[in-house]
């Protein structure tokens, strides 16, 4: 079950204060939730395309929500990992870091983060090789 209730609201992301008015853009929210993930140690970014700075980076999505009259998020977020770090220690620092970053740069409150790992990156020297299985006999 989703903290959400599974349910997207429509949240009004503009916040009034007695100096005026602050408003969000969705995708601030979601370039917010990438630089905290990208600040993680042990997260990688595949590099592809005729670009030597082309990356890849993390997957995201947000739903926004309320949690008790308080405007909420629950981010999913997909991101590799470099072989030589541990993936639980990675996804939790991900969901610390993440909860953190959002909650200190923004008005929302982190129900939940929900880190998936789509892939492990090997170096080149020890990517292992994807062989035929070895012939019944």
């Amino acid at each position: 079950r989703r903290p959400c209730g599974g349910k997207s609201l429509k949240i009004d992301l503009s916040n009034e204060s007695s100096k005026g008015q602050v408003t969000y853009s969705r995708g601030i929210i979601n370039s917010i939730i990438m630089l905290a993930a990208e600040e993680v140690e042990g997260v990688a970014f595949h590099r592809h395309g005729t670009s030597k700075n082309a990356k890849t980076r993390p997957q995201i999505r947000v739903e926004f929500c309320k949690d008790n009259q308080r405007d909420a998020v629950v981010v999913d977020v997909g991101v590799r990992i470099k072989q030589e770090y541990k993936v639980p220690d990675v996804a939790v620092n991900n969901q610390e870091n993440i909860t953190h970053v959002v909650e200190n740069c923004t008005n929302f409150k982190v129900l939940s983060v929900n880190v998936n790992v789509l892939d492990v990156e090997f170096s080149e020297e020890v990517r292992p090789e994807l062989s035929e299985p070895p012939a019944a006999t």
